[in-house]
């Protein structure tokens, strides 16, 4: 169906099933159900694709004239979840 990334590592390996009540809203045209926050009795199931390291960003803090440069580094951790069911409530 489609793909989401998960900012943060889930700690599980991939080709790994996860399920859960992840539901916000389902369904389309007229026959929409929203959830408050989620929706009861409703499932998404999913299963993890990949988990790595986003490329690395460069955080600069320069002052001209003032002798002062500051260069930091970040790489962000993800999981990518491919979703294979939505059951509604």
């Amino acid at each position: 169906m489609a793909a989401m990334c998960a900012d943060e590592p889930q700690g599980r390996s991939s080709g790994v099933s996860r399920e859960g009540p992840f539901e916000l809203l389902v369904g389309e045209g007229a026959n929409v159900k929203v959830g408050a926050p989620l929706l009861k009795g409703g499932k998404v199931e999913g299963k993890v694709v990949a988990q790595g390291r986003a490329d690395k960003i460069m955080i600069i803090k320069f002052r001209r004239r003032k002798h002062y440069k500051r260069v930091q580094g970040h790489r962000q951790s993800f999981t990518e979840v491919e979703i294979t069911a939505i059951s509604g409530a």
